[in-house]
């Protein structure tokens, strides 16, 4: 991975939420999926939320952009297996069903606060990470 391709990915990843957005809004019948149960789901806000962590690249791209080539590599070795972990307990945090009245209240603060550590943990290390690589790299 280079930090073209990165940026590639990030701007594939900004155009599918875009365009989940606007088939959702326009196409419900396309996203929508009402079992005979009566719980519906909506595909496309589902696997768009899948792709947001996707977006929290794109202040390390332009960081990166600055760097040498080292220093995206240090960086890059933690994030290629992070990022998916994030996705995935994203889409499974938002594909899991949630009661009304104040259990889904508490089961949606409990998503909130893991994909908040989640993401904080992401940032700092990747923070760590580029700072090392750099002072090594000096």
């Amino acid at each position: 991975m280079t930090k073209k391709n990165m940026l590639f990915i990030e701007f594939i990843a900004v155009l599918l939420i875009v365009l989940l957005a606007v088939v959702d809004a326009n196409f419900e019948n396309v996203c929508m999926y009402v079992p005979e149960y009566g719980y519906s789901v909506k595909y496309c806000e589902l696997f768009a939320l899948s792709l947001f962590p996707l977006l929290s690249l794109i202040p390390f791209s332009i960081i990166f952009f600055f760097l040498h080539e080292d220093v995206f590599r240090a960086w890059w070795n933690f994030a290629c297996w992070f990022v998916p972990v994030i996705m995935l307990v994203t889409f499974l945090l938002n594909s899991a069903h949630r009661g009304g009245g104040i259990a889904g209240a508490m089961a949606g603060s409990f998503n909130a606060f893991v994909l908040i550590v989640l993401y904080a943990i992401f940032v700092i290390t990747s923070l760590v990470k580029i700072a090392r690589a750099y002072r090594k790299n000096r």
